[in-house]
Parts: structure tokens; sequence; C-alpha cells
């Protein structure tokens, strides 16, 4: 989500706090520490669980664009509201839902409500500061939504450790009433005062969007293709970790504690890397951000058992 035409006039405190809020239980994925075991209950093999999360993947970038720029030029906070809406709707429906067809669709309608709430939160930070606002307000702010991002998922894992001993179906259930709570916060959110995109030409302005991202600045585009290819790598993580572990003799009970730490660790990375970003450099944190994922499949592909993960 890029905001082209500037920031708000005026900030409004309240809302960066809600925004913090919100991001605590947008990702709080009660599910996602089982769910590769929760399908393969359902009767799918690895080759159909690939499967739905690669359509889940192209709707998210057939999406992306189309949904930022409806933010962009209408509201944010109803962008937010939709998002989340359809969210909660499509979690309450996975009780029902075991067919792989039906799962398709249920992928297809998560992917709606992600992109519309994906960047949409961070657009609304940016417009709700004071326009004089200092960069590290704003580098300080990135980094506690994004470490709120994990560590909310890290206390869903919690949760899923504790409902899995109940039953499975508690976990999903557990998911139904998590995913309504960003909805909730999301009523309280104010829209803040900003320059709006023209929407005179819709054509005109996706080309503008589309020269800025990959022709007119070349910091912009390296980061912008660097980014899809380490989304990418870390893609196959989430979606083979779980598989992994089971091959490894690692009980499901676990998985909920794995998952938490796993998470709590990139939270406690994330708040640091602003700190880091000023010591060593953006350029050095590249350089680990794109050695590190190989590492750790490289690992995985060469210990066993509890050392693998």
């Amino acid at each position: 989500m890029v905001n082209l035409e500037g920031s708000a006039k005026e900030g409004i405190p309240s809302n960066i706090s809600k925004i913090y809020l919100f991001s605590y239980f947008w990702m709080a994925l009660v599910i996602l520490p089982i769910f590769v075991p929760y399908l393969i209950d359902l009767g799918l093999n690895m080759t159909q669980i690939l499967k739905l999360q690669a359509f889940y993947g192209i709707c998210v970038v057939i999406l992306e664009i189309p949904t930022g720029y409806v933010s962009d030029i209408l509201n944010r906070k109803w962008s937010l509201l939709i998002g989340t809406l359809i969210s909660a709707l499509g979690f309450t429906a996975l009780p029902w839902v075991s067919e792989f067809w039906h799962l398709m669709a249920y992928e297809a309608f998560i992917a709606i409500g992600f992109t519309l709430i994906s960047g949409t939160d961070l657009a609304l930070f940016y417009d709700s500061l004071p326009e004089d606002a200092p960069r590290e307000a704003s580098s300080k702010g990135i980094a506690k939504i994004k470490s709120a991002h994990v560590f909310s998922e890290a206390a869903a894992s919690l949760l899923s450790v504790g409902l899995i001993s109940i039953s499975m179906s508690a976990v999903i259930w557990g998911q139904v009433v998590v995913a309504w709570i960003p909805f909730l916060i999301c009523l309280g959110i104010k829209e803040p005062l900003r320059h709006k995109m023209k929407t005179h030409s819709h054509l005109h302005n996706f080309r503008k969007v589309f020269r800025k991202i990959f022709l007119d600045e070349g910091i912009l585009k390296i980061i912008s293709i660097n980014y899809v290819f380490w989304g990418l790598s870390t893609f196959f993580a989430v979606w083979t970790y779980q598989k992994f572990w089971l091959v490894e003799g690692i009980s499901m009970t676990h998985f909920g504690w794995i998952w938490a730490i796993m998470h709590l660790a990139i939270g406690l990375a994330a708040q640091r890397v602003h700190a880091w970003e000023k010591k060593f450099g953006p350029v050095k944190l590249l350089w680990a951000l794109s050695i590190l994922p190989c590492a750790g499949y490289f690992l995985m592909g060469h210990l066993n058992s509890w050392w693998a993960v």
C-alpha cells in the first residue's frame, strides 16, 4: 500500500494507539500452528494443501494492488472494516468447510479480506502521524506494528496449545471467536485527513503507481522485487514446517509452543530493527535478510529431529 499523494494534515494520536491494538489481534491466527495437520485430517494430501496455498498466494498477488488502490482513492477505515468483516466471516465458515473445492473458495475469500487490510493499517498509521513527525517516530512505529503482528501470533499459538489439548474442533472455534476482535476494534478508528489520489482517470492512476514502483525510483524497484522473493522464501517455510515436524517425529501437542517461540524471536528482533538500521546501516540488514533464510533451509535439510526444528 503506497500513499502517493501525501499524508495527513493533522495527527490523530488516538488512532495510533488503536492501530497498535488492531495489530495485536489482526495476525492472531489460532489455527495456524496446526492448520496442515487439520487439513490432513480432512483427507487432503500435501500436494492438495500446497495447491490451496498457491491459489491463495495467486489471489493475493492479483488483488493486492487493486484493493490498495481502492483504499488510496476512497476510505482507509472502510477498507479495514470490510477486510476484517470478510476475514471474520471466512473463519466463521471454516468449521463447515471440508471439501477441497470448498476450501479453495475459502482461501479466495480470506485473500480478499487480507489484501483489503494489508498495507491499509500502515497507511492509516502514516496518515495519523503529525505532518512534522520525525522519521525516527515512523520507523519506531512501523517496528512496533510489525512486532505486534508476530507477538499476537505467538500469543495465539499458546492459546492453540491449550485448545488442542481439548480437541482440534476447539482450536477452530477459538479462531472463529478471535477473528471478530479486529472488526470490533476497527469500529473505533477514525479516518484521518489526507490528500487523495484524483479519480478522474483510473488508468492514469494505475500507470502512475506502476511507474513509481517499477520504473522511476531505482531503490524502490529493487526493494519491491527483493520483497517478492523474500516473501516467496518464507512462504515455502510456513507450509512445509508442520509436515516437516510430523516427519521428524515431533508430537502435534508441541506445535503451538514451537510456533510461539519462533514468533517471539521474530517480535523481539523486529523491535530492535530501527536501532540496528541506525548502527549497521540498511545494506547490512538486507544482506542478513538474504542469507538467513538460505541458512535456515540448509539446516532443516542436514539436521534431524529437535535439532532440525
